[in-house]
């Protein structure tokens, strides 16, 4: 339960910031990652911390080191839609500029093997397209 509140308040401190600096792509970012990492939680599970804490921290920290650049921002929330949701960068409904970023801190395997993606996601131990790459 205390984890459930610090991540509202976190969340209500983050869109309170992201809404006074006008950042649309970030509030974007916010609302699609939330969506994505729903039932997902920090290691280990059961501290039952959700895992959008961790995105939604990194963004703060961003913030309060004075980052002020709405693709950038928006590429912390998302840094981890691509790897642990199986979203290609290209997929994800933010700016041409804030999918590079994701692109470029992304694991090389999953940003350019959509087939990868899946049989990881569908926690298959092996697979054709895995034993041939």
């Amino acid at each position: 339960m205390i984890f459930q509140n610090s991540q509202q308040t976190l969340e209500c401190f983050l869109k309170n910031k992201l809404n006074a600096a006008c950042f649309p792509e970030s509030l974007r970012a916010l609302d699609f990652a939330k969506e994505k990492h729903t039932g997902q939680f920090r290691k280990p599970k059961e501290l039952g911390i959700p895992y959008i804490n961790h995105p939604i921290t990194m963004a703060c920290h961003a913030l309060a080191m004075g980052i002020n650049n709405d693709a950038l921002i928006a590429a912390i929330l998302l840094h981890d839609v691509t790897e642990d949701c199986g979203v290609l960068p290209e997929n994800l409904p933010v700016c041409a500029e804030a999918q590079t970023i994701v692109r470029l801190v992304t694991k090389p395997k999953t940003v350019f093997s959509e087939k990868r993606i899946l049989c990881r996601h569908r926690k298959k131990s092996r697979c054709f397209f895995c034993e041939v790459h």
